[in-house]
């Protein structure tokens, strides 16, 4: 049992992020107490800190979806409108625009994310944000990304105190 919440990331600039932070964690603690994973982009900073390999925000980077448009044609993420996917689904990764472009936004080149305390497990979340001509976007979703994950970290580590300086000691 999963649900996947995720804030807009177009027109929700104007939201305040600790309403919005609280509603997240409101949904995240009562799926906890009901037996449902609740995620969403947010929550994989925090994820990506167990991972072997990082799992992107960005659905351009991960392959997890799929976006059709009104005139049919397939791409990675809805907002992507120079990519569009011809013949076999994995065909976008073989293109070497398209793998220029996911180098020139991937986490060392994004220069908003230097030094960000969780640079390298959001991975610069979701490039349209980056992108936008309102700087709030990337401002909200930056803000609250690491709000989300120091929670989930914190929440980890009381949860699991007893076992972690176990393996410490």
């Amino acid at each position: 049992k999963k649900i996947f919440i995720e804030p807009d990331i177009v027109d929700l600039v104007d939201c305040k992020c600790k309403m919005l932070f609280k509603k997240i964690i409101q949904f995240y603690r009562y799926g906890k107490k009901i037996g449902i994973e609740v995620s969403g982009h947010w929550s994989k900073p925090f994820k990506n800190i167990f991972r072997k390999i990082p799992i992107a925000a960005c659905v351009p980077f991960t392959g997890e979806s799929i976006a059709i448009d009104t005139l049919g044609r397939m791409s990675p993420c809805v907002y992507l409108k120079n990519y569009h996917l011809t013949g076999r689904l994995n065909s976008i990764f073989l293109r070497k625009d398209y793998l220029d472009f996911l180098q020139k936004t991937w986490v060392g080149n994004i220069k908003e994310c230097n030094g960000c305390i969780i640079e390298g497990f959001c991975l610069g979340g979701c490039y349209l944000s980056r992108i936008s001509k309102n700087t709030k976007v990337f401002t909200y979703r930056c803000l609250l990304f690491k709000d989300i994950t120091k929670f989930l970290v914190k929440e980890f580590i009381k949860n699991n105190y007893k076992e972690i300086v176990k393996q410490l000691t």
